[in-house]
């Protein structure tokens, strides 16, 4: 009896030796397989961010949107891409420390842009090629100039111009665009043939001009009504005559004329042909800008341009210290998608 006692105490030992390394097993199997499916989705969530720094992460989203948009994703221009987008990055931190990020009425604009090109790559390639990136970041990352602009108030509120170097930009810029700062209006008859050209030409200066342009110009009927085109400003006509040779003395004679006189003959060439023509202009109407508020615009237009220089410099600065730090899974998840 005390035998068989004692076997079935040996084999109750046995059994529960067997349950315990039969749970402990198990226990380790669970234990390997959550971890194995902490590290699985650690990893993947992990090659979601593309770089870090002192305050943030930064998504790959935002890298692989930023280097398809702004560097149609050339190899070559990775590195200009990742300091232009965290100079991007260090703008909005900044914007939202101080309260200036986008107003609504721009973070509308700046969502529409971005499903306008989102609706534009799906349009050419039949697959929507940013569906990893919102509308509202995508605005977000190429639509700064607002904030940007608010901020350069912020840290660069002045600049002191050279007044010589500005008197001689001036001069130069007067020099070259002098015709667009006024709106004369114009009516014209111009022809490669001389003889016609004089036909027209006499009658100059004893009769309606318009009536001139209606004998003239067979496409112009009695009852077209005959609009007036600028001489002068972005669309004027002065941008064509020039690049048709018109002579400097010719240019200054034409934009002396006052509202109802009328031009010389002049002569221009299509350099494209090598066709001579004759010109005559009739002056409809003239209003002349205010040179001095002009100036004072020019001024202020460099000025600014000048502030916003001084305050790129030191977003430059902020991405220096900003402590950057390169994601290599993120990294080579960006390189895998081309």
């Amino acid at each position: 009896m005390a035998n068989r006692k004692q076997q079935n105490l040996e084999i109750e030992r046995h059994l529960k030796q067997r349950r315990f390394v039969s749970r402990l097993i198990g226990l380790i199997v669970i234990v390997v397989l959550v971890a194995a499916t902490a590290i699985g989705i650690w990893t993947v969530q992990d090659r979601q961010w593309f770089m870090r720094y002192d305050g943030g992460r930064v998504a790959t989203a935002d890298f692989r949107a930023f280097h398809h948009i702004h560097f149609d994703n050339n190899p070559m221009a990775r590195e200009a891409a990742i300091t232009s987008l965290q100079g991007i990055v260090l703008l909005r931190d900044r914007a939202i420390e101080h309260g200036v990020d986008f107003t609504s009425e721009e973070r509308a604009a700046a969502e529409e842009w971005a499903a306008g090109v989102r609706a534009d790559f799906e349009m050419m390639n039949q697959f929507d090629g940013f569906y990893y990136i919102t509308d509202e970041r995508l605005g977000e990352l190429f639509h700064t100039s607002g904030p940007f602009a608010r901020l350069a108030d912020i840290y660069m509120p002045t600049y002191d111009l050279d007044e010589t170097e500005f008197t001689e930009m001036w001069e130069s810029h007067f020099e070259r665009f002098f015709y667009e700062y006024g709106d004369i209006q114009i009516h014209y008859i111009f022809s490669s043939d001389p003889d016609e050209f004089e036909a027209g030409a006499q009658r100059v200066g004893t009769e309606p001009f318009e009536d001139i342009m209606r004998d003239f110009y067979e496409w112009l009927d009695e009852d077209s009504e005959i609009e007036p085109m600028p001489l002068t400003g972005e669309l004027g006509l002065m941008t064509s005559l020039t690049q048709m040779l018109l002579q400097p003395d010719d240019r200054d004679h034409l934009l002396s004329l006052q509202a109802g006189e009328y031009s010389r003959a002049m002569g221009i060439i299509d350099q494209e042909t090598g066709d001579w023509f004759q010109i005559i202009v009739y002056v409809a109407s003239r209003e002349d800008f205010d040179m001095d508020e002009v100036e004072t615009d020019f001024r202020d237009s460099i000025i600014l341009a000048r502030r916003h220089e001084q305050f790129e410099d030191l977003v430059l600065e902020w991405v220096d210290e900003a402590n950057f730090r390169i994601n290599q899974r993120g990294y080579d998840a960006t390189l895998s998608r081309w």
